[in-house]
């Protein structure tokens, strides 16, 4: 029995655009792409350098982020979680108000082990970060 010609029409078409979105780079992978890594560049664009950004955790175990030395009335502040399965995972992003060029955030409960990052950013000031925390807890389950 012989194929109709919409059929055989249909099967060409199918293979085609299968054909161009294999070639755009749209079809599945053969095989499990590599890690993905951060460079451990310093993306740090800071304007004046006379801002200071600092990360610290308080008794309870609460992250703070205190700046000082900003020109901008409102800066962008972000916190991360930064050995996340190789990535930065954002837990913290709000806009703040500065007063006389401070500013401090407290955010949610730091966990034993794990490493965070501050970043700062205004149109005046730029971008800045922090140094990494890494949290310790000890026996007395102190931070």
């Amino acid at each position: 029995m012989k194929k109709s010609l919409s059929w055989r029409l249909l099967v060409l078409v199918a293979g085609m655009l299968l054909g161009l979105l294999a070639g755009l780079g749209l079809s599945a992978p053969a095989v499990a792409a590599p890690v993905q890594t951060v460079a451990a560049t310093d993306y740090s664009k800071d304007k004046d350098k006379d801002n200071e950004l600092t990360l610290k955790v308080d008794r309870d175990g609460k992250l703070k982020v205190i700046g000082k030395g900003y020109e901008a009335n409102r800066v962008k502040v972000i916190i991360v979680q930064t050995n996340h399965k190789d990535r930065e995972k954002e837990i913290y992003n709000e806009r703040v108000w500065t007063d006389k060029g401070r500013f401090e955030v407290e955010s949610k409960k730091a966990k034993c082990g794990n490493e965070y990052r501050a970043y700062s950013y205004s149109k005046k000031d730029g971008l800045d970060r922090s140094k990494i925390l890494r949290i310790d807890c000890r026996k007395g389950g102190g931070h």
